[in-house]
């Protein structure tokens, strides 16, 4: 009998201490915030020239993404396009850009002669006109490019925002439809990406890129979530 009684009181602060510690590591959880806005200021070596040239940020969800990289950085002869624009080229048919490029890209800002920085949300389809949504407020000049935006109107799939937002910066000479190829002259080393988590920040400084025009010429790309 006395032997029942103390593995009655073992047993019980048995139990009472897997209660306690379990309540305990369970206080210790830390909560995640994601963060629902991403701002972006991208300094160039000279003041932009939005007559000539566009200036783009385009954002995926997987290591997967790609754009058409500058001649010089790889080599290849891709035009920089946006989805509803057809190749000045005949080297690689409009269905080939969408297989290596679009079909990888969730969305993009553009910065063009407007100087309205629009925003572009996919998926893409070949044939289909793109919808811009301005963003606010309008550049109004000078060699730094800031703007912001709802991560969720760039990432619109069923899927949502990811945990890492993939992008690439890219400065592209933006000659007169039909009158020359659109070329990639500057963009960031690798693509990059930053995760979503609030209070993320990714600083990414460029190469210097002597034989690029100055208005192409990027020179850093400072990156924030909130």
């Amino acid at each position: 009998m006395k032997n029942s009684q103390i593995l009655k009181h073992i047993t019980f602060a048995l139990l009472l201490f897997t209660f306690v510690f379990s309540f305990g590591c369970a206080k210790t959880v830390t909560n995640v915030n994601f963060g629902s806005t991403m701002t972006v200021t991208v300094t160039l070596r000279d003041n932009a020239d939005v007559t000539k040239n566009r200036y783009f940020m385009v954002l995926g969800s997987n290591s997967t993404f790609s754009t058409p990289r500058p001649p010089a950085q790889d080599g290849g002869d891709y035009e920089f396009l946006e989805p509803d624009i057809t190749p000045f080229t005949t080297n690689h048919p409009t269905a080939e850009y969408f297989a290596k490029f679009f079909n990888t890209w969730d969305g993009y800002i553009v910065l063009d002669s407007t100087q309205n920085f629009s925003l572009v949300h996919g998926p893409f389809v070949e044939g289909a006109i793109v919808n811009r949504t301005p963003l606010t407020p309008a550049f109004t000049g000078g060699k730094t490019l800031s703007f912001n935006f709802q991560l969720n109107q760039i990432y619109t799939s069923v899927a949502g925002v990811p945990a890492n937002a993939y992008f690439n910066v890219i400065a592209v000479a933006w000659p007169p439809q039909g009158t020359a190829a659109r070329i990639a002259w500057d963009d960031l080393t690798t693509n990059t990406y930053i995760s979503t988590i609030s209070g993320s920040t990714q600083t990414v400084n460029n190469t210097f890129t002597a034989l690029v025009d100055a208005s192409l010429d990027i020179q850093s790309v400072v990156v924030t979530v909130q």
